[in-house]
């Protein structure tokens, strides 16, 4: 849909249009809380919009921390700067937060698939400090190897990445780096080779975030975790630990020498997690049951294969024949009788050396570049 005006909707439009959507998200974020929520708590004093407050709040388009002003039942009174505003409670246009910090959400809104049915728990997350970190990643990923186990490990540059994966097999690690260089194709080959057991270890950047099946993987290290920004956020994190809740030895750690509120906020949910996962296998009678799962053939990359076996036979059958056709034409210079001129119909031994002078002379020049 689109304005009167011949312009997108905004957000705000569009969702005051939307009458029921159903959000999938394995870290929903504070928009999807707030979308989410069936309606404003009636007891208002349990969402924390006091004079004085601050609250998220769309002012010219934008999000924006405003401060609340007055608030009543129903509107609160905010200011952002020089602009003030009064807004419904209940609009798009704000994100109220509770005493605990979140937004109100988690009820009739909000449905939680924690549990799994092989009773796996979400790994445990451990911070160790950057002194000697090099050591006890290679312990924890030798530790790996021996039981037969792949690891990943999530660095902070692309150039970062390829040295430590150098680092690495230089050490004797079976590794490979991965990040947006790589071709998406030799990135799903990189991930199945990880699963075969070819390489131990894949460094990546970014990549290694989220939307990966591997079951193989019981140990992830994400290096410099105290650097704030969006690879290091509290959902970014917690996408990373994710990589090692489908082993039931997972466990993460971060390489940090502070702790950062992405960090704990990160190590808080994932422990939330834990406990409401523990709670149910105790209730069920699950024991936590390793995910034997083969890796499955690619159709894609099956296709793949064969198309470039099928053009390297070709391109070997193309060099076979190029060779051939230089044999045949130098042959030609031996007289009538030699079996390039038979081959192309030459019977004067001086006209095929005219040719082969004539084709030499004006063969094009190969580019340097």
């Amino acid at each position: 849909p689109s304005a009167l005006d011949n312009r997108p909707l905004q957000e705000y439009e569009f969702w005051s249009r939307v009458p029921q959507a159903l959000l999938v998200s394995a870290t929903p974020g504070a928009l999807e809380y707030h979308l989410a929520r069936p309606s404003i708590p009636q007891d208002v004093t349990r969402v924390r919009v006091t004079v004085g407050s601050s609250v998220r709040v769309e002012l010219d388009s934008h999000w924006k921390l405003a401060k609340v002003l007055s608030a009543t039942n129903t509107s609160i009174r905010v200011r952002n700067g020089r602009t003030l505003a009064t807004i419904p409670i209940n609009s798009p246009k704000v994100l109220l937060q509770t005493e605990e910090g979140g937004l109100p959400g988690g009820g009739k809104g909000v449905v939680e698939l924690l549990t799994r049915p092989t009773g796996i728990l979400d790994p445990e997350v451990i911070v160790r400090p950057t002194k000697a970190q090099m050591d006890d990643l290679l312990a924890e990923i030798f530790s790996r190897i021996s039981r037969g186990e792949r690891a990943l490990v999530v660095a902070l540059t692309r150039v970062m990445a390829e040295r430590l994966s150098a680092f690495l097999n230089h050490r004797g690690v079976k590794a490979i780096w991965m990040h947006c260089d790589v071709k998406p194709i030799q990135r799903l080959r990189i991930l199945a080779a990880l699963r075969r057991g070819v390489f131990d270890c894949v460094v990546g950047v970014n990549l290694l975030r989220e939307g990966l099946d591997l079951p193989e993987v019981s140990f992830v290290a994400i290096m410099d975790a105290d650097k704030e920004g969006f690879l290091r956020s509290e959902q970014s994190l917690i996408q990373i630990i994710g990589r090692a809740a489908r082993h039931v030895n997972g466990t993460v750690v971060m390489y940090a020498d502070a702790i950062t509120g992405s960090m704990t906020a990160a190590m808080k949910e994932t422990g939330r997690r834990r406990r409401i996962q523990e709670s149910a296998n105790r209730k069920l009678g699950h024991v936590p049951k390793p995910l034997l799962k083969k890796a499955s053939r690619n159709v894609l990359l099956d296709t793949l294969n064969e198309k470039d076996e099928g053009k390297q036979t070709k391109d070997e059958k193309d060099d076979g024949k190029q060779t051939k056709h230089s044999e045949n034409f130098r042959d030609i210079s031996k007289g009538p009788r030699s079996s390039g001129a038979k081959l192309y119909g030459f019977k004067d031994r001086e006209a095929a050396q005219r040719t082969i002078k004539h084709v030499e002379e004006n063969k094009p020049e190969r580019s340097r570049s």
